[in-house]
């Protein structure tokens, strides 16, 4: 699995992120831990991108014991991610592609001699 920019970028919103008011913008689940923008961005340069509204809240709703009111905020992924054991490509946002959208950045510990 390797993340690889989209060249060239889609051109209209093809999918949406997941925002909560109070821990920012959905940025995965590692080893069991929900990571969010404002609460536990650490390792974390990317947001998951879900291709509709609908499968996102399924999403929600089956992967998380608390109830999470999210609002999905339309967004143009720049990296894809071939999932070959599946056959699946998945897109994620950058920071800068959230920003982009109106939504705040976030620090997830880049250092200063890391290239991406």
């Amino acid at each position: 699995m390797s993340l690889q920019k989209i060249d060239p970028p889609l051109s209209k919103p093809s999918g949406f992120v997941a925002v909560h008011e109070e821990r920012g913008i959905y940025l995965g689940n590692y080893c069991g831990i929900i990571q969010w923008s404002y609460s536990d961005p650490q390792g974390s340069a990317f947001a998951v991108v879900f291709p509709d509204k609908e499968e996102a809240l399924r999403f929600f709703e089956k992967n998380f014991k608390v109830s999470y009111k999210v609002e999905m905020v339309p967004i143009i992924p720049s990296l894809e991610c071939e999932v070959s054991e599946h056959y699946v490509t998945e897109h994620y946002a950058t920071v800068e592609d959230c920003v982009g959208v109106g939504l705040f950045g976030w620090d997830w510990g880049k250092r200063e001699n890391d290239e991406n």
